[in-house]
């Protein structure tokens, strides 16, 4: 009887061993264990590899669709005299309807993605392509200028739409990323050339109303290709403890002080697990976390969500850990420069051209040879990103060095072939500036770092706008020339190309590591 205790004995203390392994529980995104029933998997990023393969192009398709209706606002400029004739408006009151289309779009990044983190890359699109059709449908019932503009910002959903078009590229594509962005990013180069005319077409058979119901219906169309991005799903159900599993823990806690001696290890392991997960999840965010090899990436523990603040929260699904990286800030203050000239070429050309004789169609055509370029160029700059011979930075600050120089001579070109050439020359740096953005983002921090990066890059996009374009056309108005507007926007944009010259020395001092591998120090 003696005999037959002591086994029973082993065999319970041999089971309280085993409950307390770290590796008998759940496996997170990390490689670390959890026991069973301590921690609760919640909805997870389906097990979709960074490299999706042939899918992966289905979903660049996808993205490019979308991106492209979030550029449209490149051709509103045909809408500006019927505007003007049904409100009464003035030249400054309709100029603020692509301002703040563009703009809002680009202030809600961080809002975006903290929505890719928390919801995935499909939930975002699908109510960014929603909420944008809605308001452009509703802007046709505006009585007077003002609440047309506000229902331009309310088009705030674009960004919505336009941040899971740009990441989706970084998440799911790795062998081909730069040739992918580039392919996503030339929807713009495409609205600028594609948009005006039909804009034109539907304004002259259907007024301009009919015009933004139509256009609002393709927008909407967003909901079927937000489908294609991977959904989050159910990894696990939760696993609590039942009563058996409350029964065995209460013997196990007979033997607690002899496994601590045998054991001891194990509290002050799960102590460091609990410490990295916090960490992160912080850190990683939850669909922009780097998938391991079982694809499963874990939610914050529900028990700890209600305890916790609204900012702990917001840093959980939004890290701006990335402000500490020298590297990125003079990056986005470059990409903050570059805006601030980004539309002032398109704007102002075609009214330079008319003032020198050149008659209004073929005027307009500057800026369609602008986004013909601008299309050739994304997709070759994002070729050109992926070989080894070719440092995306290097090719950013060229581009944007000689975009600049380009703009100052405007002033300088008096025919209409000069002019011609310099849109051909412009559409091309600023194609390789917007394709390059996600390469360069990727090799400045890491696809960890991706989703947020590009969050707070959006802001600096959206300052950009908000003051670059007035500050052109009060320059404008003070000498009553576009010439000082044109040589002051190309200093801008080649001193935005100048000042990343630094970036490609604080990636040369760091030869070792790989694009997956960068971390903010």
């Amino acid at each position: 009887m003696a005999g037959k205790d002591n086994r029973a004995y082993e065999a319970d203390e041999k089971t309280s061993i085993e409950l307390q392994k770290p590796d008998s529980g759940v496996l997170d995104e990390a490689g670390k264990t959890h026991p069973a029933g301590q921690k609760e998997l919640h909805p997870t990023v389906s097990t979709t590899t960074p490299d999706s393969g042939e899918f992966g192009w289905v979903i660049v398709a996808a993205s490019l669709y979308l991106y492209t209706f979030t550029e449209s606002a490149y051709g509103y400029g045909v809408f500006f005299v019927p505007f003007e004739d049904y409100f009464g408006s003035s030249n400054a009151e309709t100029a603020w309807l692509v301002s703040a289309q563009i703009g809002t779009m680009c202030i809600v990044g961080p809002l975006a993605s903290m929505c890719v983190n928390r919801l995935g890359c499909r939930v975002s699109a699908m109510f960014g392509s929603v909420f944008a059709a809605v308001s452009t449908f509703c802007s046709t019932f505006s009585p007077n200028i003002a609440v047309l503009i506000l229902f331009q910002v309310l088009r705030f959903g674009q960004g919505f739409v336009n941040v899971p078009a740009n990441v989706s590229v970084g998440r799911y594509i790795a062998r081909r990323r730069g040739l992918a962005a580039g392919i996503v990013t030339s929807g713009g180069g495409i609205a600028a050339f594609v948009f005006p005319p039909f804009f034109n077409f539907l304004l002259m058979q259907y007024g301009w109303k009919g015009a933004l119901w139509i256009y609002s219906g393709l927008v909407l169309n967003g909901l079927v290709c937000s489908f294609v991005y991977p959904s989050l799903t159910k990894a696990a159900t939760t696993n609590k403890p039942d009563e058996r599993t409350d029964k065995q823990d209460g013997r196990t806690d007979t033997h607690d002080e002899r496994t601590d001696t045998q054991d001891g290890r194990t509290d002050k392991q799960d102590d460091r697990t609990d410490k990295h997960d916090e960490q992160t999840d912080r850190a990683a965010g939850v669909e922009n976390a780097e998938l391991n090899e079982t694809g499963v990436t874990k939610r914050p523990d529900s028990t700890n969500k209600k305890h916790e603040s609204f900012c702990d929260s917001l840093r959980k699904y939004f890290d701006l850990s990335v402000l500490k990286s020298p590297a990125f800030l003079v990056y986005w203050f470059s990409v903050a420069l570059t805006s601030a000239g980004l539309l002032i070429p398109s704007t102002f050309l075609p009214p330079l051209a008319n003032d020198l004789d050149i008659d209004s169609t073929r005027a307009a055509f500057l800026v369609s040879i602008m986004g013909i370029a601008s299309t050739a160029s994304r997709i070759a700059s994002g070729f050109l990103a992926d070989l080894s011979c070719c440092d995306p930075l290097i090719m950013n600050g060229a581009a944007l060095v000689i975009g600049g120089l380009a703009t100052s001579l405007v002033p300088f070109l008096e025919t209409y072939p000069l002019l011609a050439a310099y849109s051909a020359v412009y559409g091309c740096c600023l194609g390789g500036f917007v394709s390059l953005r996600t390469p360069i983002l990727i090799e400045l921090l890491g696809l960890a770092k991706f989703i947020d990066s590009f969050g707070i890059l959006f802001v600096a996009h959206a300052i950009g706008c908000y003051a670059g374009s007035p500050l052109a056309g009060f320059i404008s108005d003070l000498t009553s020339d576009y010439s000082l507007a044109f040589q002051v926007t190309g200093a801008i944009i080649g001193l935005s190309g100048v000042i990343c010259v630094p970036l490609c020395c604080h990636i040369r001092r760091s030869p070792t590591r790989t694009i997956d591998e960068i971390e903010i120090e």
